[in-house]
């Protein structure tokens, strides 16, 4: 576990570099495909050209003639997106699992797998050790380390000892229980919103989509459902049932959004999907 520019790469270079000497494959995971292409620079500055890159936007020809060279040997790293946790290493000394605690690393189409729990069994029946690298640790992970099955290791501090950003934490409980309209700006980030602003300066904002999504597509809901307790009309049960509904993909259905529900779960047997929106009930594919 380090902080950001704690010099974690460095430390997956040497841990591979050790593998080496030993005659053994080290396998690199990371979490994005976008993600390799920094590694692989930082590997192949260092390696050559014995690193391999494995993941699904290479061609068919391209995957198979990498799959053949890890298979044979010729490759001493193999860095990829979560896929490449079935690259055919036949002498693997080391697995590294870059920001392992993001959820990029969850296969959720077809065969379902996380390459990160799959990277700790691989490594159990190598067997190899597994390092798993992040500044921000999955709570599965830290909760092992905590219990003394994992070991944890610690970067406290930034390469030339630079500082880490201010951070605060805003709970938007507080703002709604004081009688604040909700909303996803919290009033200490609008005021320090206003206050870059007034200086000519420029923000720039980072929202994870589907939680802001879930925000609105929910108080959403909740205005409809007051709308419709206000006019007494029978449909006010309809809305407290999909309010209470675990929401699975937003829809942009006119100007608002709206929960895309389960089939026949909620809903009963119909034949389709079916959204609540502005133009009333239509099938989604």
């Amino acid at each position: 576990m380090g902080v950001t520019g704690s010099g974690k790469t460095e430390v997956y270079l040497r841990a591979a570099q050790a593998a080496m000497e030993c005659g053994k494959q080290t396998l690199v995971l990371v979490p994005e495909i976008s993600l390799t292409h920094q590694l692989v620079r930082e590997f192949r500055s260092r390696f050559g050209e014995c690193v391999a890159v494995l993941h699904s936007r290479l061609s068919k020809g391209e995957r198979a003639a990498v799959w053949r060279g890890v298979r044979r040997g010729g490759f001493s790293v193999v860095l990829g997106a979560r896929s490449a946790v079935f690259a055919p290493c036949r002498k693997l000394g080391l697995i590294i699992v870059d920001e392992e605690h993001d959820p990029a690393y969850k296969h959720e189409e077809g065969f379902r797998y996380n390459a990160r729990d799959l990277a700790m069994m691989r490594g159990k029946l190598s067997p190899c050790p597994v390092l798993l690298g992040s500044a921000t640790p999955s709570m599965e992970t830290y909760c092992n380390a905590r219990q003394g099955r994992f070991r944890m290791l610690r970067l406290p501090e930034r390469v030339g000892g630079g500082s880490l950003p201010q951070t605060q934490i805003v709970d938007l409980r507080r703002s709604f229980k004081a009688g604040r309209k909700r909303q996803v700006i919290s009033p200490p980030l609008e005021e320090a919103m206003s206050q870059t602003l007034e200086k000519g300066e420029q923000v720039l904002l980072f929202f994870e989509p589907e939680r802001l999504c879930h925000f609105l597509a929910l108080s959403g809901l909740r205005s409809c459902l007051q709308m419709q307790q206000l006019r007494g009309g029978t449909g006010a049960s309809s809305v407290r049932r999909i309010a209470s509904m675990p929401l699975l993909r937003l829809e942009e259905t006119g100007s608002s959004f709206m929960p895309r529900m389960q089939r026949d779960k909620h809903l009963g047997p119909g034949g389709g999907h079916r959204s609540f929106g502005t133009g009333g009930q239509k099938k989604i594919p």
